[in-house]
């Protein structure tokens, strides 16, 4: 993951620490890339994910991951392929 986002212009990876002094990888959007043209389904799914994981503390995040439909129904150590996912457990409109 950490090397998709590092071949990525849109994202910086910055070393830093967390509250207990350990090293931490923070991803962070670059500022300077301009509109990312997200619809709102996208807008959506991003502000549900930002509410429901807000408070979360990483052991909590792990587990609220490990309960996502794509992760409870795929086969451990697969890729995921998410747009193949979304296609199918979508609703119809």
């Amino acid at each position: 993951m950490v090397d998709l986002v590092a071949d990525d212009e849109r994202f910086t990876i910055q070393r830093t620490t967390n509250h207990y002094g350990n090293e931490k990888l923070e991803i962070c959007l670059n500022k300077d890339i301009g509109d990312l043209d997200l619809d709102l389904d996208e807008i959506s799914c991003i502000d549900k994910v930002i509410d429901e994981t807000r408070g979360l503390y990483w052991k909590d995040f792990i587990k609220h991951v490990y309960n996502t439909e794509p992760i409870k129904n795929s086969d451990r150590y697969q890729k995921l392929v998410l747009p193949e996912i979304a296609s199918k457990t979508r609703a119809p409109t």
